[in-house]
């Protein structure tokens, strides 16, 4: 097991390095360091700044949904579980899931008899209803992003359909579909009846029922409701901390680029809040992509947003992704570097 781990991780971090090598080959790097030196710092702080500030709104979040197992977790120690979460994510795509919730029993209460007050599977539940809720603001979002630039939205995803399935007949989606359904059906009935027999397949099946119990107990409680005002709250920030980047970019001196390129320096420049909001759907789906941090990933899904939306070549383009990434993956590190010294070496 530890071997296809670490094969898995090995992996994923040759995927982040190619796609890096894509988003980058063309790039001509002295313009690229001159524009990023030239943009206006303050805003990639405010960036920053907000950024942590939707750490906090998380932390808010999950502790509404942890309230329904009665624990007795500090705010602090969710917010520090949730930092923490996001280095391991980023060294390891969808650790910090796992690394938060047995952080969170860690710091539960205990019994008279020393036991935990919240059992690992409980929190595990709440965390998938956490998960789900992000998912969820993902789809309102699109939503929202549909209704306000449909027309753009719908060239991108004619030209995403265009470049990668135009070769996919309607049939073959449905053969593939009725494939997956009955293999499903075939594991499912397996387990139903090996249950007993191999340890591992019980544990597993104790370990979805307490899940499961975590789940429901997480939609049953009243308080939790509040979630849905925070899982805005946090896709909000999302939106602007691009917004706080891009206008950092109106910072850039346009001479710094060839006279080809300052139009769509200046288009990129103009953009308004609800071009930002589709670009960070665009972003968003760099976290299906099993690479560390979204690394590489994030930065072509940004250039190709860009170019086929807005005209933007990549060579600009790539300014936005890499200020934005890179901002954010630092103030990442930096919070959940300090709730990690706090945790290990100070508390």
């Amino acid at each position: 097991m530890k071997r296809i781990k670490i094969y898995k991780l090995v992996l994923s971090s040759l995927l982040a390095i190619v796609l890096l090598y894509f988003s980058f080959a063309r790039i001509e790097w002295l313009p690229f360091w001159k524009a990023l030196k030239s943009c206006d710092w303050i805003y990639v702080i405010l960036s920053m700044l907000i950024a942590v500030l939707a750490f906090y709104l998380r932390s808010l979040r999950w502790q509404s949904l942890l309230c329904s197992l009665k624990s007795k977790v500090r705010l602090f120690d969710i917010f520090n579980s949730i930092n923490i979460s996001l280095v391991w994510n980023m060294l390891i795509p969808r650790s910090g899931e796992f690394a938060r919730c047995a952080y969170i029993v860690k710091h539960s209460g205990e019994d008279a008899q020393g036991k935990k007050l919240v059992s690992y599977e409980n929190v595990l539940g709440t965390a998938i209803v956490d998960r789900s809720l992000d998912i969820l603001s993902l789809l309102v979002l699109a939503l929202v992003v549909l209704f306000l630039k449909w027309q753009a939205c719908l060239r991108f995803i004619s030209l995403i359909q265009d470049k990668y399935f135009a070769d996919i007949s309607l049939a073959s989606n449905y053969h593939v579909l009725l494939i997956v359904i009955t293999l499903l059906l075939i594991a499912f009935i397996s387990l139903f009846f090996l249950r007993k027999k191999v340890a591992i397949i019980d544990k597993g099946i104790k370990l979805l029922k307490g899940v499961f119990s975590g789940i429901v107990l997480s939609f049953k409680e009243k308080k939790s409701r509040i979630a849905l005002l925070y899982s805005a709250l946090v896709w909000f920030s999302y939106v602007l901390t691009a917004y706080a980047v891009l206008l950092a970019i109106q910072g850039i001196d346009i001479n710094i680029f060839d006279k080809s390129l300052q139009p769509a320096l200046i288009r990129l420049s103009a953009l308004s809040m609800a071009d930002v909001a589709l670009l960070v759907l665009v972003g968003s789906m760099s976290s299906f992509v099993p690479v560390p941090g979204g690394f590489g990933a994030f930065h072509i899904l940004i250039t190709l947003g860009l170019s086929v939306l807005y005209g933007v070549p990549e060579e600009i383009g790539i300014i936005f992704a890499t200020l934005t990434h890179e901002s954010q993956a630092i103030i990442q590190i930096l919070v959940g570097g300090l709730s990690f010294i706090y945790e290990y070496f100070v508390s």
